[in-house]
């Protein structure tokens, strides 16, 4: 398999008439506020965690998975050694008809409101994975029976293995077979990365979600069910839990390795933060702190400016490696930035999207927009060597034309309509932010001249 190749096509959802977007390294969603942006990054942020967020947790009978779940059987019981284009096609109906059929439960668990639906949504793959081999091996020892441990997933190049245990009873297959059902959804959908697929949500709003951190982790308790499944108990949109989840378990569990992900972070701490984030384990719940650079001092997020509290959860997920997720979903990166500021964080999601990850982005900032076309004007200017040596950038900053794609969300007195971006030899194309500034320009020559 390779990267994604699809389009999410979604109907009558909230604002927005109708959208078609495409997945690639680089994602730039822009428009005016309350045009839709956010509910498209969470049904996006949905699709991507489909075998938790759009399948069903409980073994369904329809008959999209009926059919999925023969192939399902088949892996287990050794008769299919390979997962050919039509079952590919059978798992990605499988995706499509849960997308259909359980869309007031993903809107509710996206957005934590029953209130809001769309029509229609559906995932059209432009070209599928190749037929892929598959392999399961037997898991044998204490615990191999438990529901916690009935299914592991190995993905490698051009092989699946799935490790199940060894002895197994009727019912435990059935949740087996679901299981491989759902990990065969989760990889079609992402790709088979190493690192795993999914994505990872930074919501707006960071600076309230950080202050209240601890109160709104307190809320966060998980039980499990019998099929060993974690159930949400908490009206917070799903999105915002997992961002919360994920912040503690990494800075709790999780070593803080230096890799390409950690030097982002320091670049960000030392150019728009001068200072670092640190983090202090409290009992079961993360304690953050801010420590300006050369003071000698720890100071709690909340007599900290705006600018690391927005910034800080950024810093700390890539420290943490991202948790294995593949896709990076970010709203308003710009928010409570300086512009020098915002130039910084377009420069290290440009080395992130080099490092492998991929990053769908909502944005109010002519500046950010700006500055991820000078990025990719630098792939292919003919002085580009000695733009970047004075200048200072590096080529981790420049990013490949062919990586990006933007979407308008261009409201009417009623509705959004989401358009593809214009793209040209100087970058991206946006209208709704250059007409703006082509207002306050003229205002400016009429005032002063």
């Amino acid at each position: 398999m390779t990267a994604p190749n699809w389009t999410l096509e979604v109907n009558e959802f909230g604002r927005i008439r109708s959208a078609e977007i495409g997945l690639s390294p680089l994602v730039l969603m822009v428009g005016r506020n309350n045009t839709g942006k956010s509910y498209m990054a969470s049904l996006l942020w949905g699709v991507l965690m489909a075998s938790t967020v759009v399948l069903d947790r409980q073994n369904p009978t329809n008959d999209a998975y009926i059919s999925v779940k023969k192939i399902a059987r088949a892996i287990l019981s050794r008769e299919k050694l390979s997962i050919s284009l039509g079952d590919w096609q059978s798992i990605l109906d499988w995706v499509n008809d849960s997308l259909d059929s359980r869309r007031s439960d993903i809107v509710k668990s996206i957005l934590g409101t029953s209130l809001v639906t769309y029509k229609s949504a559906k995932i059209k793959f432009n070209s599928f994975p190749e037929e892929t081999k598959v392999e399961v091996i037997p898991l044998t020892g204490e615990g191999s029976g438990r529901p916690s441990t009935l299914l592991r997933t190995v993905q490698v190049v051009g092989k699946i293995k799935f490790y199940v245990p060894e002895s197994r009873d009727g019912k435990n297959n059935d949740i087996i077979e679901y299981r491989i059902a759902r990990a065969l959804a989760r990889m079609l959908i992402n790709g088979n990365e190493r690192r795993g697929g999914g994505a990872i949500y930074i919501p707006a709003a960071r600076t309230g979600l950080m202050l209240g951190y601890k109160t709104l982790l307190s809320g966060l308790f998980r039980t499990l069910e019998n099929d060993g499944e974690s159930r949400q108990k908490t009206i917070l949109p799903r999105p915002i839990v997992e961002f919360l989840d994920a912040l503690n378990y990494a800075n709790l569990y999780l070593p803080r390795e230096d890799n390409n992900f950690s030097r982002i972070a320091n670049g960000l701490e030392r150019d728009i933060l001068q200072g670092t984030v640190e983090v202090l384990q409290n009992n079961e719940v993360s304690d953050f702190w801010f420590s300006p650079i050369e003071s000698g001092i720890k100071l709690p997020f909340h007599a900290t400016s705006s600018l690391i509290t927005e910034l800080a959860p950024f810093v700390m997920l890539l420290r943490s490696g991202f948790l294995g997720y593949k896709t990076l979903i970010f709203e308003e990166p710009e928010a409570h930035l300086h512009l020098a500021a915002q130039r910084f964080l377009a420069k290290a999601i440009a080395k992130l999207i080099n490092a492998g990850i991929r990053v769908i982005v909502t944005t109010h900032s002519d500046t950010f927009v700006q500055q991820i076309n000078l990025l990719m004007r630098l792939s292919t200017h003919p002085n580009a060597t000695e733009l970047m040596k004075k200048y200072g950038y590096d080529q981790t900053d420049v990013i490949d034309p062919g990586k990006v794609s933007g979407y308008i969300f261009d409201a009417t007195s009623e509705k959004t309509n989401v358009h593809l971006m214009e793209k040209t030899n100087q970058g991206l194309v946006e209208p709704t932010m250059n007409s703006v500034i082509e207002e306050l320009s003229s205002e400016l020559i009429d005032m002063y001249d």
